[in-house]
């Protein structure tokens, strides 16, 4: 079912036309509270109609922001949907979590209007 690129890069998540991720539960997602945003973009990006809630954790999860009062850290992004993705969870987990703040270097991503690079598969 579906092409070659999705059976080889395992991507059936692009064979769906829309999902659903709630933010219900955002407090007990093991230390990761990006995982219903990432989701959302990984999703999007595979061209998934997505829908979500925003109940969060009905006040039961502060958000302190990032923490200022230590050095920032560089996160390079790497030039794929998955580096894009990881980048939103980096950035909403330093608010979340209070860790230090990322500074985002894109020197990897390719100039605009420059075509995409799809890996043989």
């Amino acid at each position: 079912m579906g092409s070659p690129i999705t059976e080889k890069r395992e991507l059936y998540a692009a064979l769906n036309n829309c999902a659903f991720v709630s933010t219900s539960d955002i407090a007990d997602k093991n230390g990761k509270p990006s995982k219903p945003f990432a989701f959302l973009m990984d999703a999007s990006m595979l061209g998934v109609g997505v829908g979500f809630d925003t109940t969060g954790a009905d006040g039961k999860l502060m958000i302190p922001g990032p923490n200022t009062t230590v050095p920032t850290v560089t996160v390079q992004i790497e030039d794929s949907r998955e580096g894009w993705v990881d980048s939103v969870a980096i950035l909403i987990d330093s608010y979340f979590q209070h860790q230090p703040e990322p500074v985002f270097d894109y020197s990897e991503v390719r100039p605009s209007g420059s075509p995409i690079k799809v890996l043989p598969f």
